[in-house]
């Protein structure tokens, strides 16, 4: 039930900031802010992260969700962000991508920052 009531306010989120009172955040937003954590892929409330990183994702904008396509070079500053994390978001970017995505990363990244990926294994056998 809670993770329903959930679904329902993201989808508010939504709606309220591409038609209503609620704005999309900006990397200004995320550079002005206190915390500087960004999660690739989709933040919902769902995920103890909605409280504390800004989400990036192409796909879905919402109040913590900033529309940035991961695989591409960020608006901000070297060695702002103190923590980057990725969830389920990097097996479905072509490999070609993959160096200068990772070089970027370690970009933004703050010096002694946290780089946190993980992938799915779908079973693999070794």
């Amino acid at each position: 039930m809670k993770e329903q009531i959930g679904r329902y306010l993201d989808i508010a989120d939504y709606i309220l900031c591409s038609y209503g009172p609620l704005s999309f955040p900006s990397w200004e937003k995320f550079l002005a802010g206190n915390s500087r954590k960004l999660y690739a892929g989709k933040l919902r409330r769902a995920l103890p992260q909605f409280a504390t990183h800004f989400g990036i994702t192409p796909f879905y904008a919402s109040t913590r969700n900033i529309k940035q396509d991961v695989a591409e070079p960020f608006p901000i500053p070297d060695g702002s962000v103190e923590i980057f994390q990725s969830e389920d978001v990097f097996e479905h970017i072509e490999l070609t991508k993959m160096v200068s995505m990772f070089n970027e990363i370690l970009r933004v990244l703050a010096p002694g920052g946290l780089f946190r990926l993980s992938l799915p294994d779908y079973h693999f056998d070794q």
